[in-house]
């Protein structure tokens, strides 16, 4: 299934040129924050006047209203009816009662059916935001980060349903920050920065491409490192490597950061081998290598990094290292921390609060967390 776009305008103070043409079921727009992925899809869906064609599976969309569209979208923010229940909320434009009560079973909202906006998690705001979505039996599928605030078994399980629409030929536009989820749906990919798209092509191609850096860094991943796969599967690394897991433990606020980590026998993670990953500065890492990964670098986003100053605390994650901060920028309202772990810089995002809080001024020795989950082998 093919799709194509050219667009071009304003919105606001946001310049968009952006065309790419992908001949497969799904296209994920990667990039870092601010970079315009959510602009792109809000003009594709028509909610603002770009100029340009837009078609996705042989249906040309410029120039029809956003309700004759027919395209599912899941919006960054849910975008809940605040005075409509959750049962309410998904019949909003549905394409029969069947498609309402088969969004209800597959996404287990049945027991929140009767609930309102204001009396659920973000989690499942997010997952009633993706079942309207698809009671609307659309032509295409838009979704702007579907998979955040979900837990682990749930983001397994959605990410399961979207395969099958894929193989079912319902084409998807995806806009993610998570390499396993676009190397796991994704078919084609489309690195933006500033309403621009910088490259284009199949996933495998563009991600393990030799300029690793480069590309991952226009993507807006922070941290990429060059390495090998040492021994076998992740049921085979030793304890004495440093990587068993402790008691969870978690000091975001978010519903994601409380997700179950996979212990260090388990054979897989949600979309790849646990492997044990040895960087060129020495840093052994439990990773999720991907299927097909050619097993010679890694990459973490900053944000997916936990810090703290306090030693002795036991972690859901992994991979604990010891480092020193040795300086830090602003970036997106907040500040990147320049690590140094083994003699290799590490970048890590925290909130100005954090850096007040824990005093995380350069010299200060830190420790990082790291899930093994969050590492992607490439």
């Amino acid at each position: 299934m093919s799709g194509a776009f050219h667009l071009a305008g304003r919105r606001g103070g946001f310049a968009v040129d952006a065309a790419v043409r992908w001949e497969a079921p799904v296209l994920a727009l990667l990039g870092p924050s601010g970079a315009g992925k959510s602009t792109l899809v809000e003009a594709i869906l028509g909610l603002w006047p770009a100029r340009g064609p837009v078609e996705i599976g042989g249906r040309r969309l410029d120039g029809l209203p956003p309700e004759r569209r027919r395209l599912g979208w899941v919006p960054q923010s849910g975008w809940l009816f605040p005075h409509r229940t959750v049962r309410e909320n998904l019949a909003f434009g549905a394409a029969s009662d069947a498609e309402v009560e088969a969004a209800l079973s597959r996404l287990e909202l049945r027991s929140l059916a009767a609930r309102y906006p204001h009396e659920i998690s973000g989690g499942e705001a997010r997952r009633v935001a993706l079942g309207r979505a698809l009671a609307a039996a659309p032509a295409a599928l838009l979704l702007d980060e579907p998979f955040a605030g979900l837990d682990r078994r749930l983001r397994v399980r959605i990410l399961e349903d979207l395969s099958r629409l894929r193989a079912e030929g319902v084409p998807m536009v995806l806009v993610s920050h998570d390499l396993h989820e676009v190397f796991a749906l994704a078919d084609e990919v489309a690195l933006v920065e500033g309403g621009r798209i910088l490259r284009h092509g199949p996933v495998r191609e563009v991600l393990a491409s030799p300029q690793h850096g480069l590309v991952l860094g226009a993507g807006g991943v922070e941290n990429v490192f060059a390495g090998h796969i040492e021994g076998g599967a992740a049921g085979e690394v030793p304890d004495a490597a440093g990587l068993g897991a402790g008691r969870a433990w978690a000091e975001h606020e978010s519903e994601a950061e409380a997700s179950v980590e996979p212990a260090a026998g388990d054979a897989t993670g949600p979309s790849g081998a646990l492997v044990r990953f040895v960087t060129e500065a020495g840093t052994v890492l439990l990773a999720c290598r991907l299927p097909g990964a050619r097993g010679d670098r890694i990459a973490v986003r900053a944000e997916e990094i936990v810090v703290t100053t306090q030693g002795g605390i036991e972690s859901s994650a992994q991979n604990v290292l010891s480092g020193t901060v040795r300086g830090s920028r602003e970036i997106s309202g907040q500040v990147l921390l320049e690590v140094e772990v083994d003699g290799a810089p590490w970048q890590v995002a925290v909130t100005h609060r954090a850096v007040r809080r824990l005093g995380l001024s350069p010299g200060r020795p830190v420790t990082l967390w790291v899930k093994a989950t969050s590492l992607t082998v490439l």
